[in-house]
């Protein structure tokens, strides 16, 4: 296969995730099955790349540096426990979608056999979006650092209000020996550095010295697990909300990430709680986080 029949089948790829989203998801799986029986597994599309959303989704580069997701929400949920999901899964959507338009997406990563790890995530919430609203999700990258990568996301109502902002740190791995890998000239070129986002930011390490209770283990199910066979970062928000009170409301998360989960791992919640603040480390029997 030349170049631009890799590209071109690419491209199809992800039209194709798109479109699974909007219309019945069966009218497509018959024109993609041939295909995917003649192609190399290393072409597969991210299962999470994208949340279920429906409605009007417009997808654009602005100003060669950002991409602007825009769709309305039709979810009916009440509870800023499953919001706070949607909005961690919807800045996880974006950062893919950038990459790709950028052309470091999945194509580039699995030739070099590398993929950008999720080190930690700090979301605060300003506003909860209402239902049937139109939000704008962007992202951008604002410091490279020998392995590290350091990105802000926003979302924002149809007004250009701000709901809500976040600050993540990624590593990038050699996905052949597991090792850290610096940044290649070549590859910090294609993301224009910006500036970061005005908010307050936190430590990336989460303190964890208070007594805590252990609960029984969930096991990580495939469904949790991405094209990088380890559990999807959003998954661990999922994973954790679970033990999160319903009438919680929750203005900011943070997650640490320690080692990747894998398919069965047992993942044992120790929760710490007070009136202002809850914690829960998923980690292995003896409290080694993950």
């Amino acid at each position: 296969m030349n170049d631009r029949s890799r590209n071109n089948f690419h491209i199809f790829q992800i039209l194709f995730q798109i479109l699974s989203h909007i219309f019945n998801k069966n009218v497509l799986d018959s024109i993609m099955t041939a295909i995917y029986d003649c192609q190399p597994l290393c072409h597969c599309i991210n299962s999470f790349m994208m949340t279920d959303i429906s409605g009007h989704i417009d997808i654009s580069p602005c100003c060669n540096r950002l991409i602007n997701i825009t769709f309305t929400r039709p979810r009916t949920d009440c509870y800023s426990v499953n919001l706070l999901l949607q909005i961690a899964e919807y800045f996880q959507d974006c950062s893919v979608f950038q990459s790709e338009v950028l052309g470091m997406g999945l194509t580039y990563m699995n030739e070099h056999h590398l993929a950008w790890l999720l080190a930690s995530w700090q979301i605060d919430v300003d506003t909860y979006p209402e239902m049937g609203c139109k939000v704008s999700v962007s992202t951008w990258p604002y410091k490279f650092d020998a392995a590290f990568g350091y990105r802000n996301f926003m979302l924002q109502d149809e007004n250009g209000r701000r709901l809500a902002v976040a600050n993540s740190q990624w590593i990038l791995v050699d996905m052949e020996n597991g090792h850290v890998v610096r940044i290649a000239p070549e590859i910090a070129a294609h993301y224009p550095m910006e500036e970061k986002a005005d908010m307050s930011y936190a430590p990336r390490k989460i303190a964890f010295r208070e007594e805590k209770e252990r609960l029984e283990p969930i096991s990580v199910p495939k469904a949790f697990i991405d094209t990088n066979q380890h559990m999807n970062n959003a998954q661990y928000i999922r994973t954790a909300l679970e033990f999160v009170p319903e009438d919680f409301h929750i203005r900011q998360v943070r997650v640490e990430y320690k080692k990747a989960a894998v398919l069965h791992d047992q993942l044992y919640p120790f929760i710490y709680k007070d009136d202002q603040i809850i914690k829960i480390l998923l980690g292995d029997a003896e409290g080694q986080a993950y």
